[in-house]
């Protein structure tokens, strides 16, 4: 186990294995994860324990082997409901498909499922957008998650449409793909509790939920990134060289620590992804020099804001407005020292 990991000792609250597609790990595979997880960890029975899935991995053998060793949620990767544009995204499932695999999940009640969506994606039709969104009501998932279709370089996709007007009509349209799911799924009666997330009363993500509100979390696995206290570290991406540290105790990796004011700010920045009252006070906890400093520099950027209509205030909290979620960069670099 890597030595950075043992030296803490975790109030284990939430599980989640992801990303990539840790779904196409068969029965035998996962029990062997599993055993390791429990070998150094004390899982509590309440435990929210989440797998990451693409429809077509899902499958009666798989979610019984899941749902054995106390997985309760699966976060499946849609995306869209369109074959057409299934085949464009290269994905390998179609709509079909995904009606298979929450049919499985649906044999197990005590696991809830949520659904990955990407809004803004080229080419796509309205209709077809909004048949999505449709669809995706459809199959009442607790939680669902709409996310921008990101342009990485170098690909297809971002060659196709890097032609100045194009790429203008691209994020226009992806403007109005979320407007138009967003004013859908709460219409629905899902709370839209974080920038990019929806879900049914009572059904927020634990998980990322506590990431957002500033709580510690640990990561294993190439590519992994944890923050507990004041240290933050990313262990590096090469999977040979994660085990080879996972043997001798020694991952390699980058490491910071974080001064004061930065490990406020960063805590508090992600406070403003989430719909919940965010109230400064909360992330000085001493009347030190610097937090003092910090608090007026946070309520001078605030203020303005508010004046912008980015931010409102209520009973000495802040909160986002709703326009204000579609600039949350923005407040981030304002609130910035």
């Amino acid at each position: 186990m890597d030595s950075m990991v043992q030296t803490y000792a975790f109030d284990l609250q939430t599980i989640y294995v992801g990303g990539g597609t840790p779904s196409v790990l068969d029965g035998t595979a996962f029990a062997q994860l599993s055993a390791a997880l429990n070998h150094y960890f004390s899982i509590p029975a309440n435990v929210e324990w989440t797998m990451e899935a693409n429809p077509e991995s899902v499958s009666h053998p798989k979610v019984a082997a899941w749902y054995q060793a106390g997985v309760n949620r699966v976060s499946l990767g849609v995306q869209s409901l369109q074959n057409e544009t299934l085949h464009r995204m290269q994905r390998l499932h179609d709509a079909a498909t995904v009606t298979k695999a929450v049919a499985i999940l649906k044999r197990f009640p005590a696991i809830t499922y949520s659904m990955d969506v990407i809004a803004g994606y080229p080419g796509v039709r309205e209709a077809d957008w909004t048949s999505t969104v449709a669809g995706i009501l459809d199959f009442s998932p607790a939680l669902i998650s709409l996310y921008e279709c990101t342009l990485h370089p170098r690909t297809q996709l971002q060659r196709e449409i890097a032609q100045g007007s194009e790429q203008e009509q691209a994020s226009a349209r992806r403007d109005q793909d979320l407007e138009v799911a967003s004013k859908t799924i709460t219409a629905a009666g899902y709370e839209h509790y974080e920038i990019s997330n929806f879900c049914l009363p009572g059904k927020r993500c634990r998980h990322n939920t506590a990431v957002w509100h500033g709580e510690d979390y640990v990561g294993l696995g190439p590519s992994a990134s944890s923050r507990v206290g004041q240290e933050r570290w990313t262990n590096h991406e090469d999977l040979y060289a994660y085990i080879q540290g996972g043997e001798t105790g020694h991952v390699p990796r980058e490491t910071d620590t974080l001064s004061p004011t930065q490990n406020a700010t960063e805590r508090l920045i992600f406070a403003f992804r989430v719909s919940d009252p965010v109230n400064l006070t909360h992330y000085l906890p001493s009347q030190a020099g610097w937090a003092l400093t910090l608090h007026a520099h946070w309520k001078q950027k605030l203020e303005t804001l508010q004046q912008q209509g980015l931010v409102r205030m209520q009973n000495n909290n802040w909160y986002t407005t709703p326009k204000g979620r579609q600039f949350v960069d923005l407040i981030a670099e304002t609130l910035l020292p």
